[in-house]
């Protein structure tokens, strides 16, 4: 036993020598289980390249992964990237941000300043953040003629159809339907054929190229013309007795009026003021009636809520209907059921509209008169805020003007170099100036717009046809803009196709 572990001792001594020998010369490694070196470095980023641009109403698809940059992954695999909007209420409306990192999507508003929203990526437990911005241009609606009424807009098309969105209470829009639209929709059997299309306070009156009239929507006092008070119409109706020979059409809040081919005036629907001119019996007519005195020599007409003009084809201008605040320009407070002289309108007056309870008119000059309510500044004329019973000047205008229109209590131009200026009331933000005061009692410049060939003024919104295209701005709760959206804007936005 003793031997035995002295030649053990011997053996294992010997062998200490030998490595301690060998160790002068040889590295000896002894792998340890679970250990290893340090993995690469991997580093992540993103490019802040810029993003192509989208269009509403069209299909959008870009994938991002091409934008991650990672650095120190020799078996870089990008599909194994996830992606993410930090915010995705951020995003355009109508686009998503999926974990492949691609973004894809139908915009339905546009955004031509461009939407701004932070991404972040993460690969291989490392994240990258960048922001981007993606324009979205618009596709608006290609017209010829448009009108804004209470709250909901009409527009003839270049094939002469009529379309319509907005309000539907009544069936205004001529859908068939009471469902409000946000875009524009056909009106029912109104697809060609049509000259011109005018917007009330909740009904609508087609111009045909045949020169006959059609109407829809509500029809409480008449105001349809169909020999009918039924109080809904959500379908285009023929107007009794004009069915051809109708050179022009305008409507008001509750009453409608149209010229003839001979120059003759016909009025209908509600008379509570006199608006129809046609006798002191302030009787509701649901057929058209002359206007007393206007059966010839009538070149155009325009509306106001209760209150009616004519511009006769010696260029004056006769009012009639309600007067409280001296709208029919006669140096009155009085209510007036039969046509009026408005004072100093004799000759040289191109066209006439009304408001609420204002009235303009765009002299062969070029120049611009206002009278009647001047509360919110609708006039046109600066301070004092004070009604005028006879027309007065608009500064600023006394030429150049080619149509006017007036809404509620604002009035908006068009210039001969196609642009627009707009006054009055502006708490919808309809005068379409951002920045612009709640009341603005002069002319301001639209900003813009340029190439503009009409315009209508509603309530609380404006429309206009620049560069054949239609763009809307104010107020929006029902769709009226017809930007697929509710929300109300200060400055113009597209009109979507349908």
């Amino acid at each position: 036993m003793t031997f035995r572990i002295k030649q053990l001792a011997l053996a294992v001594c010997l062998s200490a020598a030998t490595l301690s020998a060998a160790a002068a010369d040889y590295l000896v490694v002894v792998p340890v289980k679970g250990k290893r070196g340090p993995g690469p470095n991997i580093q992540v980023s993103l490019n802040a390249a810029p993003l192509p641009a989208a269009k509403v109403g069209t299909a959008y698809s870009y994938d991002m992964k091409p934008l991650l940059l990672v650095t120190g992954d020799p078996s870089l695999d990008l599909t194994k990237s996830a992606w993410a909007a930090v915010n995705a209420s951020q995003l355009p409306a109508g686009l998503t941000l999926a974990n492949n990192g691609v973004l894809s999507g139908t915009p339905t508003l546009m955004n031509e300043a461009g939407a701004s929203f932070e991404v972040v990526s993460t690969y291989k437990s490392k994240s990258g953040r960048q922001v981007y911005t993606i324009v979205v241009n618009g596709v608006a609606l290609q017209v010829v003629q448009l009108s804004a009424g209470d709250d909901h807009t009409c527009a003839v098309t270049p094939a002469g159809g009529v379309k319509c969105w907005g309000l539907n209470d009544y069936g205004q829009l001529g859908t068939g339907t009471q469902d409000n639209r946000s875009t524009p929709v056909d009106v029912s059997g109104l697809t060609s054929g049509v000259a011109s299309v005018w917007a009330g306070g909740q009904h609508t009156c087609a111009l045909t190229t045949a020169g006959g009239l059609k109407c829809w929507g509500r029809n409480s006092y008449g105001q349809l013309g169909n020999g009918s008070m039924a109080a809904v119409k959500a379908s285009p109706v023929a107007v009794q007795g004009l069915s051809s020979g109708v050179a022009m059409v305008r409507t008001g809040w509750a009453h409608t009026c149209a010229v003839t081919s001979a120059g003759g005036l016909k009025c209908w629907g509600r008379d509570n003021y006199g608006q129809l001119g046609d006798s002191a019996a302030l009787s509701n007519m649901s057929a058209p009636v002359d206007a007393l005195g206007l059966t010839a020599g009538v070149a155009s007409v325009g509306l106001g809520a209760n209150h009616s003009c004519a511009v006769t084809t010696a260029g004056a201008v006769k009012c009639w209907g309600q007067n409280s605040v001296g709208q029919l320009g006669n140096n009155t407070y009085t209510n007036k059921p039969t046509p009026a002289d408005v004072v100093g309108l004799t000759s040289g007056v191109k066209s006439v509209e009304g408001g609420f309870v204002h009235t303009c008119a765009v002299t062969t000059a070029g120049g611009v008169k206002c009278w009647g309510d001047h509360s919110v500044g609708q006039l046109g004329t600066g301070q004092p805020l004070v009604e005028s019973l006879v027309p007065a000047d608009v500064p600023g205008l006394a030429g150049g003007v080619v149509s006017l229109s007036a809404g509620d209590s604002h009035n908006c131009v068009v210039t001969t170099a196609g642009r627009m200026k707009c006054w009055g009331s502006n708490d919808m933000g309809q005068l379409g100036i951002p920045g612009a005061p709640a009341v603005q009692p002069s002319p301001l410049d639209v900003p813009g717009l340029q190439g503009v060939t009409g315009m209508d003024s509603g309530w609380g919104h404006t429309c206009a046809v620049a560069s054949a295209s239609a763009k809307c701005w104010g107020y929006n709760d029902y769709g009226q803009l017809g930007n697929n959206s509710t929300t109300s804007s200060a400055g113009p936005v597209n009109v979507l196709p349908q």
